[in-house]
């Protein structure tokens, strides 16, 4: 087992996350038998089997840099993982545009239409209170779990170099996207045929905007668990603004490949690439 887990590693990695997370949820959804109707995870009940299913993605990258790498294999990753060497012109952009673009976008719509649609209504003091609470779950439940040890922190640094960075994207989008797709869902997956497909283009898209972040920042920190903070910050406002950061985030995915080129996004000699 280790001598495979050391000679494909990334192989590794992506196998271990599927099996952990579909096996997880399967468990879930066994326990609960909700009706598979759409292609995310239901909202179940937390706990240890819930958790295990959200933060698989960097349970397998910390026991691949493990089983891989022993204990300095193990330092690297974290170190990797935590580093904010980045310059503050990419805290600013990560922390502060992205989810500052969906709260203009929210405000708009809510003044054009007169109806913000949102469970998080910013005038109700009573969501207020729940913001910050919300706002833990949301970065632990999915950046910090997922991205920390896993995508941007374990698969990114690693797969750098090897291949395009456009590459890297669309493969690391696609298994994000196919990990969300639990057993349980596949009958629904397979019914909605090449409808199925639309999902994994805003994973991907996503994807090579952190894969940006990262090149140019060399902080997983900001562009794994920044970049999916600040787009879900954005879910805590329903309808419009969520679309439209959608849209900014298309725009700055084709914009980066149209400037770059599918091989290297940055015009830096020394870029991170392990």
């Amino acid at each position: 087992m280790r001598s495979l887990v050391k000679r494909a590693p990334l192989i590794s990695f992506f196998a271990l996350t599927l099996l952990l997370g579909w096996g997880a949820w399967s468990i879930l959804w066994a326990q609960a038998s909700p009706s598979p109707t759409d292609l995310r995870s239901p909202d179940l009940s937390p706990g240890v089997v819930f958790y295990v299913a959200a933060a698989s993605p960097s349970i397998a990258g910390i026991a691949v840099a493990w089983i891989a790498g022993g204990t300095e294999g193990l330092r690297r990753t974290v170190r990797t993982a935590l580093s904010l060497r980045a310059r503050p012109r990419w805290h600013l952009l990560v922390l502060v545009a992205l989810p500052g673009f969906g709260l203009v976008s929210h405000a708009l719509a809510a003044a054009l239409t007169g109806d913000p649609e949102a469970w998080f209504d910013p005038a109700d003091p009573g969501a207020l209170y729940m913001w910050f609470p919300t706002f833990l779950v949301l970065l632990f439940y999915g950046p910090v779990s997922e991205e920390l040890f896993g995508w941007r922190g374990f698969a990114l640094p690693m797969m750098l170099g090897r291949r395009g960075d456009l590459s890297v994207s669309v493969v690391i989008g696609c298994v994000w996207q196919l990990w969300y797709i639990s057993p349980y869902q596949w009958p629904a997956a397979l019914e909605a045929g090449p409808l199925m497909l639309l999902g994994f283009v805003q994973p991907v898209l996503l994807s090579v905007v952190m894969t940006w972040v990262y090149r140019n920042s060399g902080s997983a920190l900001l562009a794994g668990v920044g970049v999916h903070l600040a787009v879900n910050s954005v879910g805590l406002y329903q309808g419009t603004s969520a679309a439209l950061l959608d849209v900014l985030v298309a725009v700055l995915a084709v914009g980066i490949v149209a400037r770059y080129g599918p091989g290297r996004f940055t015009r830096k000699q020394d870029a991170p690439t392990e």
